[in-house]
């Protein structure tokens, strides 16, 4: 794999895990998939053959939102836009 490939998924879910403040962020269906450790506490999952983006999983996740809970505002547009601010 040279590069990771991202395109705009028809699909992102999420699901945050308040007492671990981990996030999880999926595009699309679920595949099979490698996970890259990209440093500080970001973790890329990928497909191996393409490089195609699968979701990535956040550790500290609160960190990432100023130190407030990232499933406190429900809206998911504005946990996006945050999430794409705090890309690596």
């Amino acid at each position: 794999m040279d590069t990771l490939n991202f395109r705009e998924p028809p699909e992102v879910t999420r699901d945050y895990d308040e007492e671990a403040d981990v996030l999880y962020v999926s595009f699309g269906e679920p595949v099979p998939s490698l996970t890259l450790d990209i440093g500080s506490g970001v973790l890329v999952h990928y497909v191996e053959e393409s490089g195609e983006l699968t979701g990535f999983t956040v550790l500290f996740a609160s960190t990432y939102a100023g130190g407030k809970p990232v499933g406190a505002n429900k809206k998911a547009g504005a946990d996006r836009a945050r999430l794409r601010k705090a890309r690596v």
